[in-house]
């Protein structure tokens, strides 16, 4: 891999010639959790939330799990209020303290993080099926 300057002009074009993804994903059938780090050089904590405010129709969630919720929710047809039907999804932005590698610096607490949301999401899918199983047999 190329260093010094060779490196950085190599990175900076391949920058330019990655797509922009935000159309797409406004469409994700899934709840979008955006890291950034609060301490970048190159890429400012500030562009996570102008990328999501591009995605018409989106909410913030207060809390990751709560990305869980939306999406098991979502998936009954139904909103994190109990309300029928959806416009759009569910993103939480989280800054992280770390510089460009966020992943290398905080990889124990993403690791962490992704471990709770998997088991939440795992409780929430059982929950889920309990309670349709449960209407079922009352039918």
């Amino acid at each position: 891999a190329p260093t010094g300057s060779e490196g950085v002009h190599a990175a900076l074009k391949g920058l330019v010639a990655h797509p922009d993804l935000r159309p797409v994903l406004g469409d994700l059938p899934a709840p979008l959790l955006l890291l950034t780090s609060s301490e970048d050089r190159w890429v400012a904590a500030s562009h996570a939330e102008t990328f999501a405010s591009s995605m018409p129709g989106w909410r913030a969630t207060a809390n990751p799990t709560d990305l869980v919720k939306y999406s098991v929710g979502a998936s009954a047809n139904l909103q994190p209020g109990g309300s029928v039907g959806s416009t759009g999804g569910a993103y939480h932005t989280l800054y992280l303290r770390a510089g460009h590698e966020l992943m290398q610096e905080r990889s124990q607490f993403v690791c962490g993080l992704f471990s709770e949301l998997i088991t939440t999401a795992n409780e929430a899918q059982s929950a889920l099926a309990d309670l349709e199983a449960t209407a079922g047999s009352e039918s």
